[in-house]
C-alpha cells in the first residue's frame, strides 16, 4: 500500500451490515479483506427522483479504516450515505484512493477521490500517473539539507507567506485569490520596481514571484488611472512617498488599509506627524484604516518604550503589535532581489509572519 504506484487487484464483492452515519461496516467473502486504506465503492439508488427524472443511482466511495475480525471491515464514506442500505453490494478496488499527478493537475481542481471537477465536456484528459493519497515518507538519505519554497503558483501566498516543502498545510480560499498588483509611486526612487528587476535578473524564469504584476506611477492623477486599470486583482498594493501630499492622499483615498512605517527614532515620529492631516482629509471622503509600523525597531529597550509612548501621544494611530527590528536580513533581501522568507534569519522571517497575520486580521 506504501508504494508511489497503485497496482489494482481483482475486484471482490462484500455487502453492507451496518450503516450510521458516514461510518459503514462491510463484510466480505472469507479470504478477501481488504487491506487498510483500500477504496470500495457503492451504489446508492435514490428511489424518491425515479418519479422526478433526476439521476436514480450515486456511486460513492469509502474508504477501509479498521478491520473488526469475521472478514468484516469498518469503512469511512467520503460522500454522504443518505439512502444507503444494508444488504447492498460492495466492490473491492483492490487498491487505495489515489488521484493524478504530473502536469496533468495543472489548471484542474480535483476532488479527495481524484475526479476532475472543473472538466469542460469537451475537454480531453489523459491521466498517465496516479499516487495513492497515503504514502511513507521519504528515507533519510533522500530528504533535502536546506529549506526550499514550495511554489503554489498563487502570487500572494508565495510572496508574502511562502510554504516550506515537505511539510503539510491546509490552505482555504474563495475565488480570485491569485492576481496581485504593485503599483510603485515612490518615483524616481522607485524601490519595489527596483527590488523586481533584480529578482527577474537574480533568479530563473519560471520564479512565480517575478511573475506580478508590476506598475509605476508619476502622479496622483496617474496613480488613479493605474488603480482603475487593475481592478480584476485581488490585491493592489501602493508604495508611495509620504511626503507628496497629492500621492500620498490619492493613495489613502483608494486604499482599504494603509500602514505607515515608521523608524525607531524622535525625528521619524515628528516627520510622520504631516501624514495625519492627509488622513484626515481621505476619511472625509472614505473610511480607511490607518496603522503605523515600526522599523528597525530595538524590542526590550527603554528607548522602545518612551518611543511608543510619543507616538501615541503626538500621532494617534493605532500601532500594530508587530514590529520589524532592526535586522540586515531586510536589506540583504532588498539588494539580492529575495524576499525575506528566503533569508537565514528566522527572526525575520518570524517577524514577518506575524506581521502579515496581523494585516490579515485588519482586512476581514
Amino acid at each position: 500500500m506504501a508504494d508511489n504506484q497503485t497496482t489494482a487487484a481483482e475486484p471482490t464483492n462484500g455487502r453492507v451490515t451496518r450503516v450510521q452515519g458516514s461510518v459503514i461496516d462491510v463484510e466480505f467473502p472469507v479470504g478477501h479483506l481488504p487491506d487498510i486504506y483500500n477504496a470500495l465503492k457503492v451504489t446508492i439508488v435514490n428511489t424518491s427522483a425515479k418519479e422526478e427524472g433526476e439521476a436514480k443511482e450515486t456511486e460513492i466511495t469509502l474508504e477501509v479504516e479498521q478491520h473488526l475480525g469475521d472478514s468484516t471491515v469498518r469503512c469511512v464514506a467520503l460522500k454522504p450515505t443518505d439512502g444507503l442500505v444494508r444488504g447492498a453490494s460492495v466492490s473491492d478496488t483492490g487498491a487505495p484512493i489515489s488521484v493524478p499527478v504530473g502536469d496533468v493537475t495543472k489548471g484542474h481542481v480535483f476532488d479527495v477521490s481524484g475526479n476532475i471537477l472543473n472538466k469542460k465536456p469537451d475537454e480531453t484528459i489523459t491521466v498517465s500517473e496516479r499516487w495513492p493519497i497515503h504514502r511513507n515518507p521519504p528515507a533519510f538519505d533522500q530528504l533535502e539539507s536546506k529549506t526550499q519554497m514550495f511554489e503554489t503558483g498563487i502570487k500572494v501566498i508565495d510572496l508574502l507567506t511562502p510554504y516550506v516543502q515537505g511539510g503539510k498545510i491546509g490552505l482555504f480560499g474563495g475565488a480570485g485569490v491569485g492576481k496581485t498588483v504593485l503599483i510603485d509611486g515612490d518615483m524616481p526612487q522607485g524601490t519595489s520596481a527596483s527590488w523586481f528587476t533584480v529578482r527577474q535578473e537574480a533568479t530563473a524564469t519560471n520564479d512565480l514571484v517575478s511573475k506580478l504584476k508590476t506598475d509605476t506611477a508619476n502622479t496622483h492623477k496617474e496613480l488613479v488611472s493605474k488603480v482603475e486599470q487593475h481592478q480584476d486583482a485581488d490585491f493592489i498594493i501602493l508604495d508611495c512617498p509620504p511626503r507628496i501630499a497629492e500621492m500620498t492622499r490619492a493613495a489613502l483615498v483608494l486604499a482599504d488599509l494603509c500602514l505607515v512605517p515608521v523608524g525607531a527614532s524622535v525625528a521619524e515620529i515628528w516627520a510622520t506627524s504631516d501624514v495625519l492631516e492627509l488622513v484626515e482629509q481621505a476619511k472625509k471622503v472614505r473610511s480607511v484604516d490607518v496603522c503605523m509600523v515600526w522599523t528597525r525597531h530595538r524590542p526590550h529597550t527603554k528607548l522602545a518604550k518612551e518611543l511608543t509612548a510619543l507616538a501615541t501621544q503626538e500621532l494617534g494611530l493605532p500601532i500594530l503589535k508587530t514590529a520589524l527590528a532592526l535586522r540586515v536580513a531586510y536589506p540583504e533581501a532588498l539588494g539580492s532581489g529575495l524576499t525575506v522568507a528566503e533569508m537565514p534569519d528566522a527572526n525575520a522571517k518570524a517577524e514577518l509572519r506575524e506581521l502579515v497575520a496581523e494585516v490579515r486580521k485588519i482586512i476581514r
